[in-house]
């Protein structure tokens, strides 16, 4: 049946549909909203006892590890490593390496290379919550260890104004 024809077509006949122009839509939709999901900004926890500094400049994070350094607490990834007691942690410190920090990411860069994220990305960087009181003394052994684990680049996490 022509196009022509479909006027002179009985009504017990079902007039032919063309599925070429839907597979288009279809195909346009799924674009737009992978490109919508890919686009996405990442939404960072916030974390307790954690004052954030301020900043007017800003840019989209990406998806990476998270190190937060509040003023009684040392995190990876919500997971408490170390206590912060007068200004010192906890934990053991081999001059300015944080030894479970370091097993840690260390543990993490390892596990990301077996699963093939590596290659995805550059996973040399972490974003770094630190609370904006913390003495700089912690929060430079902290980058330093994550430096030596392999994570040589940082993005400092502040509210935007």
């Amino acid at each position: 049946m022509s196009s022509g024809d479909s006027a002179n077509a009985t009504p017990d006949e079902v007039p032919q549909l063309n599925l070429v122009a839907l597979i288009d839509i279809l195909t346009n939709l799924l674009f737009f909203l992978l490109t919508i999901f890919a686009s996405q900004h990442l939404a960072l926890e916030g974390r307790t006892h954690l004052t954030l500094p301020e900043s007017r400049l800003g840019f989209n994070l990406r998806e990476s590890i998270v190190v937060s350094l509040s003023k009684t607490e040392l995190a990876i990834e919500r997971s408490p490593i170390a206590h912060i007691e007068g200004g010192r942690f906890d934990v053991e410190v081999q001059g300015d390496q944080i030894v479970p920090l370091y097993n840690r990411l260390t543990a993490a860069r390892a596990s990301r290379s077996e699963r093939g994220m590596s290659r995805n990305h550059d996973d040399s960087t972490i974003l770094l919550m630190a609370d904006k009181d913390i003495p700089y003394e912690l929060l430079a052994k902290v980058m330093k260890t994550a430096a030596m684990a392999g994570y040589p680049n940082f993005h400092l996490v502040a509210l935007r104004k």
